[in-house]
């Protein structure tokens, strides 16, 4: 069941915690387009397969709480593998669903690689519900790369000068498929329309 669906608007925004981190990826495959300053098109989420009942919310607020913590946790551990140089991709799976972690773990050992790591750190603000459908939750984020630099093997930083550093995304997160009563990441992906980051 829908418990709503909205586009962001002007004053609707619900900041997130203080200190919450954001990867430089969501799906590597967003973050190197990010890195390379090359976003053009939204990229493809993964299919999503709810194989266990969702998470009952109380209310929008609820819902929206919980979101936050698990996209937080989320992005906290691909901070963690990005700044490693993709050692240890597996630890995703615990955060995200079964397709995004494969896609996800593709990425990171494809980074491990080429010899490249990350440095500094993401954040988000503007965090704000899309929609709850059957404890399916989708909220909009806006995504600050502003502190972040992704160095190749001889330590020299990737980043383009002119790199834009904000991008609107939307993260939608489903019911983990051992513990429903916990959300996990099934996908991240560019978001076009306005407002999500003012």
């Amino acid at each position: 069941m829908t418990v709503f669906t909205r586009r962001p608007s002007a004053g609707s925004s619900v900041h997130a915690v203080p200190g919450l981190i954001m990867t430089v990826t969501g799906l590597v495959t967003i973050s190197a387009l990010l890195l390379c300053g090359c976003v053009s098109t939204p990229v493809p989420r993964p299919s999503v397969q709810a194989t266990a009942p969702g998470p009952i919310f109380a209310s929008n607020e609820e819902a929206l709480r919980a979101a936050t913590e698990a996209y937080s946790g989320y992005n906290e551990m691909s901070d963690r593998i990005l700044r490693e140089g993709g050692a240890g991709p597996d630890r995703i799976r615990e955060f995200t669903s079964k397709e995004m972690a494969e896609i996800e773990i593709e990425s990171y050992t494809n980074l491990a690689a080429e010899g490249r790591r990350m440095t500094g750190e993401t954040s988000f603000s503007n965090v704000t519900l899309q929609s709850v459908v059957d404890g399916t939750v989708s909220v909009y984020v806006c995504s600050d790369l502003s502190q972040v630099e992704m160095l190749d093997s001889r330590g020299i930083s990737t980043v383009p000068a002119g790199r834009a550093d904000r991008f609107p995304t939307v993260v939608s997160l489903s019911p983990d498929r051992f513990a429903s009563s916990r959300l996990v990441v099934a996908a991240v992906e560019l978001w076009e329309g306005s407002g999500v980051c003012p």
